[in-house]
């Protein structure tokens, strides 16, 4: 009986292939997922399966062309959304991160945390501070409560919604 638990462990699950999400921050994004997923283990939450087999790439931006992506808000500093190329029929998920944050540390970890509750299908939450809030400052610093009740609504999302509603980041139309 113990091994058709395991079994359907894998199923669901699958097994940590290890395999890293291409970033032009490598380093530090390796660093800062680790981070998330171990958190979320602690919090009763398996998210390495989802972060590997979903998430094509998390991709330092420059200011200036962050700013030009839908919807256009000044104050944004991370999105994740799809990538499409209807010429060869591809879709792949990614992260953008405004590169302004690529040397501070502290700041990308937070805009990544909060681009991977959007990810795992959370909203925003401007009633409380917190790592889903909008008006994330720079100096902001989640407390383990923040972090606990960020994993509390991360599995109250059912896994058909996570990775959405997804926005359209980059697309090249179809030829006519």
């Amino acid at each position: 009986m113990k091994w058709l638990a395991y079994i359907m462990l894998i199923f669901c699950f699958g097994t940590s292939s290890g395999q890293e999400v291409p970033s032009n921050g490598q380093e530090l994004t390796n660093a800062v997922l680790e981070e998330f997923i171990q958190l979320g283990l602690d919090n009763g939450f398996y998210a390495r399966y989802h972060i590997e087999n979903n998430l094509a790439s998390i991709e330092f931006m420059s200011p200036l062309e962050f700013r030009k992506l839908p919807p256009q808000d000044p104050n944004k500093d991370g999105s994740v959304g799809l990538r499409v190329n209807y010429n060869l029929n591809v879709y792949q998920r990614r992260m953008l991160v405004n590169s302004k944050y690529r040397d501070n540390k502290a700041v990308a970890r937070i805009i990544i945390f909060h681009e991977l509750g959007h990810f795992f299908g959370l909203e925003h939450d401007n009633t409380e501070p917190g790592i889903m809030n909008k008006e994330l400052l720079e100096e902001y610093a989640p407390t383990a409560e923040e972090i606990e009740t960020l994993f509390r609504k991360i599995k109250n999302v059912p896994p058909n919604k996570y990775m959405l509603p997804i926005k359209l980041l980059t697309q090249n139309s179809p030829t006519k």
